[in-house]
């Protein structure tokens, strides 16, 4: 009788011991949550390429519904005034699309910087990319 009270009583602290370790272990994780936001796009893609653009955006919408890219195309002549006007407001772009003579112009009027400097984890992002702009 001695003997079955030490089993039983053995028994119970192993179930009380691995209900507190299963306590502390972490949660399963837990489903990710929609990002939403919004997304201003300025471009200067016209013709086929501009409706290319739109047919990716759109797909892109599709699997991100959270996501409202608000795509502007703009001429490629009036494209640096523009971005420096908006831009002084808080009122740029959250991406562009341009040409590299845009984007050199913009950096040249200190309107855009380097983010080299930042020493930012690009490990994420196709490595030819992140070098395009390094010299």
């Amino acid at each position: 009788m001695l003997n079955r009270f030490w089993q039983l009583l053995w028994l119970c602290t192993v179930m009380l011991l691995a209900v507190a370790c299963s306590a502390g272990l972490p949660a399963e994780p837990a489903e990710e949550a929609p990002r939403t936001g919004r997304i201003l796009l300025w471009h200067t893609w016209t013709g086929a390429e501009g409706g290319a653009l739109d047919k990716m955006l759109a797909r892109y919408q599709e699997l991100n519904p959270g996501i409202e890219i608000i795509s502007i195309g703009t001429d490629a002549a009036a494209f640096v005034d523009r971005f420096a006007d908006r831009s002084k407001g808080g009122l740029g772009p959250d991406l562009i699309l341009a040409d590299a003579g845009i984007i050199y112009e913009l950096t040249e009027r200190d309107l855009i910087r380097d983010l080299a400097p930042l020493d930012l984890d690009l490990s994420s992002y196709l490595a030819t990319a992140g070098a395009h702009g390094r010299r």
